[in-house]
């Protein structure tokens, strides 16, 4: 894909495939400035990483902002960070957000700054070449409500939870127990590069088959809409009987579609779980690029 676009946007991580995205995005596409996030609790872990990166903005002749984000206090990231640096862009400008290793929470914070400012905005995720860990997070801090993104919830309307499973079913497990939903639609992902994918779907499916709870339903991320009319379809009978929270905890590309989902009816909450802990070995190399746009408006 050749695209002109007036900012690029990331976020530094210590998997190849930052750097590896950076460098392909750089050699594909015309760049004003390029826009690099890192988060100050792995400063450390990222600063090789970060150092490179700039060098290949600077031998691409693209100006290099880096910013900060404030691990755990996204309202802080909200008005020190992202309002410098994304809440003055010219009006109707192009972005690209490569979202490859960018937390679901700054994603739906990059997204909605960008839609302020009525930018046209494209995305790429570059899939990992290989995967060499058989988990990438877990140790699971307490769930927030997203920043401007949190819904509307209703006096005495009961709780709706949507989550799009991934890996680790404890972690689905925390989050139900917090929300106490009086019914979860589960995503599981029908298909994936990666081997596991197939296994890990199915110890979800067994963890809640006993549950009435809940209601399983099979989402592909992958797809070209991330399994947006997948969602939609479960939640129709439920939207305005409950007040209804999202969470993406599947393939990164599902928090595409949960925040298009919201932009179409604000009522609808944006849930993100964080991680105490997180795996360096988690994947190598980089994989092939999947783009998309966000709908304007």
């Amino acid at each position: 894909m050749k695209t002109e676009a007036y900012t690029l946007i990331s976020v530094a991580s210590w998997e190849d495939r930052f750097l590896l995205g950076l460098e392909r995005l750089l050699g594909d596409t015309s760049f004003a400035q390029a826009v690099i996030l890192h988060s100050d609790l792995y400063a450390e872990w990222t600063e090789g990483a970060r150092a490179q990166a700039k060098q290949a903005c600077d031998q691409a002749g693209v100006r290099h902002v880096s910013g900060l984000l404030y691990d755990g206090d996204p309202s802080r990231t909200w008005k020190e960070t992202l309002t410098t640096l994304l809440g003055e862009l010219p009006a109707e400008s192009r972005a690209v957000v490569d979202i490859s290793t960018m937390p679901r929470e700054v994603i739906w914070h990059v997204f909605w700054f960008l839609q302020y400012r009525r930018c046209e905005i494209s995305y790429v995720y570059h899939r990992p070449g290989a995967y060499d860990g058989t988990w990438l997070s877990r140790d699971p801090d307490r769930p927030r409500l997203v920043y401007k993104m949190s819904g509307i919830s209703r006096l005495g309307a009961r709780t709706a939870l949507v989550v799009l499973a991934g890996y680790d079913v404890d972690r689905v497990k925390y989050l139900v127990e917090m929300f106490e939903p009086s019914v979860t639609f589960l995503g599981l992902q029908t298909q994936s590069v990666d081997p596991l994918n197939q296994e890990k779907m199915e110890s979800q499916r067994a963890a809640f088959a006993g549950h009435s709870s809940v209601r399983q339903f099979v989402v592909d991320a992958y797809s070209a809409d991330h399994g947006l009319a997948a969602i939609a379809a479960m939640l129709a009978d439920s939207v305005d009987a409950h007040n209804v929270l999202m969470a993406s905890m599947g393939p990164k590309l599902s928090a595409v579609s949960l925040y298009e989902l919201h932009r179409q009816n604000d009522a609808l909450g944006l849930v993100y779980l964080p991680s105490r802990e997180y795996n360096r070995a988690y994947s190598k190399g980089i994989g092939d690029a999947i783009w998309g746009s966000i709908t304007k408006g």
